[in-house]
């Protein structure tokens, strides 16, 4: 996943004083990530610029204090454009009224089977990578009707069985997970997560993990000794 530039506006009285870079690239960005606003027109709203690179995947994200990111403001699947380069981006914001900073980054990945693709921001069951594939919009979760009364919302059925005959009972993608708990996971129930994430034999500990790479199980001999974070993942085995 590509973390491009982390640019900030500061508005006092609405009027915008300065825009500074405050990150530089992990990596090369061709986005060209940038914010555009002109301090002569303060009503006017700003504008958040990159280039769209085709097939990658787009989240911008901000934060009034660079240490929460979690409000999402777009999403966006880049295209291949007219020549096949992909086309420019841009997102137009008004600040709220009261607000006097603001900081925005841009998030990336070509990779559906990346943290990125693999978020669900919204919520809703589907990832990020496989709404932005079905054009939907993955910042704003979709509806809740069930109703068959079988615990799994319609929209989720229909998204990855096509039908509504499931009853939850069942395991879809035979990956040892039921379906019913596939939603209440937020799991993939059309995708085998064992399949996709072999375990990873280290000659001492056998580790298999979860469709976000997180450890699920670790299993070795029984004379290792576990070393784990206040948050139980696991550090050391010795």
């Amino acid at each position: 996943m590509n973390l491009y530039p982390i640019f900030s506006v500061k508005l006092i009285l609405n009027s915008l004083l300065g825009g500074c870079l405050l990150l530089a690239p992990l990596s090369a960005a061709p986005e060209n990530f940038r914010i555009e606003k002109d301090p002569t027109q303060p009503t006017q709203p700003l504008k958040l610029k990159w280039w769209g690179n085709p097939g990658h995947y787009y989240v911008v994200e901000s934060s009034i204090d660079l240490v929460d990111w979690n409000y999402y403001i777009y999403a966006v699947k880049g295209v291949a454009g007219d020549e096949g380069l992909g086309q420019a981006e841009a997102l137009q914001l008004s600040l709220s009224v009261g607000t006097n900073k603001a900081f925005f980054r841009l998030q990336g990945d070509d990779d559906p089977l990346s943290v990125l693709g693999l978020t669900d921001h919204d919520g809703d069951g589907i990832s990020t990578a496989l709404e932005l594939d079905a054009g939907m919009n993955p910042l704003v979760p979709e509806e809740i009707v069930d109703s068959n009364s079988n615990g799994l919302p319609d929209y989720w059925e229909l998204f990855y069985f096509g039908d509504l005959s499931r009853d939850g009972e069942g395991d879809f993608d035979g990956d040892g997970i039921l379906d019913k708990y596939e939603w209440q996971f937020r799991t993939n129930p059309a995708s085998d997560q064992a399949s996709e994430h072999p375990p990873q034999t280290t000659g001492r500990i056998d580790f298999t993990y979860d469709a976000l790479g997180r450890i699920v199980t670790a299993s070795g001999p029984i004379s290792l000794t576990y070393a784990f974070d206040d948050e139980g993942n696991l550090n050391s085995a010795n």
